[in-house]
This record gives C-alpha cells, sequence and structure tokens, in this order.
C-alpha cells in the first residue's frame, strides 16, 4: 500500500532542493487537500527563463514566466512548505561550489547518515493513513 501510494504521487517527499514543476505538484497536492507532503520547504524557484544572446557574445537571461500554486501563491517568492515538517539532515552540508577552492585538510568529511529521516517519517505517515 505504502509503494503504491508513493508512487501516486500523494505522499511526495521535498526539501530544499526540490525545484520547478516538483513544486507546483506538491503545492497542488497541498492546496487541494489531496494528500500530505513530507520534508523540509523546496527551493522557491517558479520561474522561467529565456536566456537572449547579445551581438557582442555576451547574454541575458530573462525570467518570462512564473509558477503558481492553486491558489494563487507565486512558487518563486514563496516556495513550498511541506504539512509534515522534517528538516533535511544534509541541510548543514557544504554546497559543491562552496568547497571547490578549498585545500584537503579545511574539506570536511561529513558522515552518511545512518537512515532517511525524511523517508522514515513519510513510511510512518502512509502507516497512520492504513490504521
Amino acid at each position: 500500500m505504502a509503494q503504491e501510494q508513493i508512487r501516486t504521487g500523494r505522499l511526495p517527499i521535498v526539501n530544499k532542493g526540490t525545484a520547478g514543476p516538483a513544486e507546483v505538484l506538491a503545492a497542488s497536492i497541498l492546496d487541494n487537500a489531496r494528500g500530505d507532503v513530507v520534508g523540509d520547504k523546496t527551493f522557491g524557484d517558479g520561474s522561467v527563463q529565456k536566456v537572449i544572446e547579445l551581438s557582442d557574445g555576451s547574454a541575458v537571461i530573462l525570467s518570462i514566466a512564473k509558477y503558481y500554486s492553486p491558489k494563487g501563491k507565486t512558487i518563486q517568492d514563496n516556495a513550498v512548505t511541506p504539512n509534515v515538517l522534517v528538516a533535511d539532515t544534509d541541510d548543514d552540508a557544504a554546497l559543491p561550489d562552496e568547497d571547490d577552492n578549498a585545500t584537503p585538510a579545511e574539506q570536511e568529511v561529513k558522515p552518511v547518515p545512518q537512515q532517511d529521516e525524511q523517508l522514515q517519517k513519510a513510511i510512518q505517515v502512509l502507516k497512520h493513513r492504513a490504521s
């Protein structure tokens, strides 16, 4: 039963890396009360951009549209906050570009989490629904 609910999109797991159309899906599920969304606040990347190349070889990136939730909130301005909040354990990890210039001594080796807390919470929510 849990796999069926996850496969049908009624229990998406989101985090700060969730962006674009995935955010629209999560917002739609929440706005229409069609299920739960588990995880952490999303990235908030709800715009469509177009690259316009200029004659001198440079370019301009222009936002030409925004994604909206069914209730009219802009994803770019608000992101999506799940109704079942579980902090992403990787939130404290440095982004790849932050470590590009670091020496090996400066780079920390982060321990791999033993279990995915967001996935465990999603399974718990699904089990609660089934009972």
